[in-house]
């Protein structure tokens, strides 16, 4: 292991000052407020806009959690399949995504996401300003954009682009462990940050990582 390569543990930490209140949801468009837990009771099949009049499966507010149950939040193309507002979020599995034209956005938010699974979606994940933790996920079969944030930080993560694009696109800085990234144009790329990562798995891709800053690698392995 490389000498400055700080140990990644994902933890979510999102503190709520009070015992957070459950929403349950069986429809499309579900808001989920500051403090509550919503809790996915049933496959959600989205068209958008929704009967309420967003573009959302469900939209989070900063401090809201989303419990998936293990159901699905399956969408169109115009649409997103959960939605953070500005602050922090958290998107807990297990669970599938699909169908949407991005499975997850935010705007500048802190996005944690654990368990789910994002597949055969437009794209992956935009949080372009924001920061996204990402712990035992799987993503594949997007036909345009990867994940895409500021900041990105994993654990037990694999990305496959089927040849369609990024896989992880960060604008400062990447690290964590446990990392496969395949069939993407750019496995895993930082544009003015640094790369850090134990056991990178970069196969099939053309660069296989980019950095701005430096790039940090233990136990890992690069090939075209």
């Amino acid at each position: 292991m490389f000498r400055h390569f700080e140990a990644f543990s994902v933890a979510f930490t999102l503190v709520l000052t009070a015992p957070a209140a459950a929403l349950d949801i069986y429809g499309c468009g579900a808001d989920v407020r500051s403090g509550e837990v919503g809790q996915l009771q049933a496959d959600l099949d989205c068209t958008f806009p929704t009967p309420l009049g967003t573009y959302a499966g469900v939209i989070l507010e900063s401090g809201a959690v989303l419990q998936m149950n293990g159901h699905t939040i399956d969408g169109s193309a115009s649409g997103t399949g959960v939605h953070c507002m500005r602050g922090r979020c958290a998107i807990i599995g297990p669970g599938v995504i699909t169908g949407s034209g991005v499975a997850i956005t935010g705007y500048r938010a802190r996005i944690e996401v654990s368990g789910v699974t994002l597949s055969d979606n437009l794209g992956m994940i935009d949080d372009t300003d924001g920061t996204v933790s990402l712990t035992n996920v799987s993503a594949s079969q997007a036909s345009g954009l990867g994940i895409r944030a500021g900041k990105v930080a994993v654990q037990n993560v694999t990305v496959d682009m089927s040849d369609a694009g990024n896989c992880i696109m960060s604008q400062r800085g990447v690290k964590g462990s446990d990392l496969t990234v395949s069939h993407c144009h750019e496995g895993v790329s930082s544009l003015h940050g640094s790369v850090r990562l134990d056991h990178l798995d970069s196969v099939g891709n053309s660069i296989g990582v980019f950095a701005g800053g430096r790039v940090e690698l233990a136990n890992s392995a690069v090939s075209g």
